[in-house]
């Protein structure tokens, strides 16, 4: 009831935060810290992944995630539920899916602590990491590195599809990189680290890490 009493009777393009606060409020829960897991451009995969190990939360594995997950929804001014169709993010960036998962992924951000992983796809030809994303637009600027120790990068590549140069990800709260973190001078590792305290660091290949179907 809470969900629909945020966007019904209500034009489709207008929505806002406030609309889900409540919402937000009485869906959050407790994530212990070295669960979350984060993931751009491979959901099949991480939650084929999450399901047969329990180590690992994702957004949809929490309570907000879960009851909006694979769904669509907006509003009618007359009618007050649109069944039929709703606008998409490219018609209007403030629908109610939207902005529903921004303030979802947001949350998820600021609950994470301790070590956070990450699951990229390597072989989208845009990237791996892209600052659009809502892992690159949303959760990475949201991340607290007071409360995050280490994130662990996992860049997945479909064994038969084309692997990514390597990419550069910026911890929120730090400054830029200096002439000693040059590409050049940083060693290359199988699976990455990124610390908060470190400034930026790469997002390396694993070679055939994984195959994405």
């Amino acid at each position: 009831m809470q969900l629909q009493n945020a966007f019904a009777y209500r034009d489709p393009c207008s929505m806002t935060d406030e609309d889900y606060q409540p919402l937000m409020d009485l869906a959050s829960h407790f994530i212990p810290c070295n669960k979350s897991l984060f993931w751009s451009k491979t959901k099949d995969l991480v939650h084929r992944f999450t399901k047969a190990n329990h180590d690992f939360l994702t957004l949809e594995d929490t309570l907000v995630g879960y009851i909006a997950d694979e769904l669509s929804w907006c509003g009618d001014l007359a009618t007050g539920i649109n069944y039929q169709s709703c606008p998409k993010w490219s018609e209007c960036e403030n629908n109610p899916g939207t902005i529903y998962w921004k303030m979802a992924s947001k949350m998820f951000a600021e609950a994470a602590c301790g070590t956070v992983q990450v699951m990229l796809n390597g072989s989208i030809e845009t990237g791996a990491f892209r600052n659009d994303s809502f892992f690159g637009g949303i959760e990475v600027p949201n991340l607290n590195p007071d409360k995050i120790s280490t994130m662990h990068i996992w860049l997945m590549h479909d064994m038969d599809g084309p692997q990514s140069e390597t990419q550069y990800v910026k911890v929120p709260g730090q400054k830029d990189y200096d002439s000693d973190l040059r590409p050049e001078n940083r060693q290359r590792y199988d699976e990455v680290i990124i610390s908060p305290g470190a400034y930026i660091h790469p997002i390396i290949s694993i070679q055939r890490f994984c195959r994405i179907l």
